[in-house]
């Protein structure tokens, strides 16, 4: 396997490993009740809102499988998916730094720089490697 199929297949898992987190976080979040949040440091919420989360992170879910599905054609998905990430962790550190102090909310932004900056560095060398064949 030449450098370019392993830096391919090790994107396919990471974005097959988004799709697996962002739709099991979206499912949870649409059938837990509203309540379950506060074991996370939440506030008793409107049911609207934990809802309308668990559909966005279902339908990022399907932005990450079909990247991954057609990697060779996905060149504006990741780069969408990669500014996606790291407008959610900039929202979600400004949140913990400026408006109330959640730990989740804290390790969530960070978690998603994590991911954003994973992707970025992945897909710069799979962009680089396909680009010298």
């Amino acid at each position: 396997m030449s450098n370019p199929e392993k830096i391919g297949k090790w994107l396919k898992i990471l974005l097959y490993l988004f799709t697996i987190h962002s739709f099991t976080a979206g499912v949870l979040l649409i059938i837990l009740p509203s309540e379950s949040l506060m074991y996370f440091g939440f506030e008793t919420i409107n049911r609207f809102f934990t809802t309308q989360s668990g559909v966005f992170h279902i339908v990022m879910a399907v932005c990450y499988l079909l990247s991954a599905l057609k990697l060779n054609e996905a060149s504006l998905m990741i780069h969408f998916i990669i500014i996606a990430k790291f407008l959610a962790a900039i929202f979600l550190l400004t949140y913990y730094f400026f408006v109330t102090h959640i730990l989740f909310v804290l390790i969530f932004g960070f978690g998603d720089l994590a991911m954003a900056i994973i992707l970025f560095m992945i897909y710069s060398l799979y962009k680089r490697e396909n680009h010298h064949q």
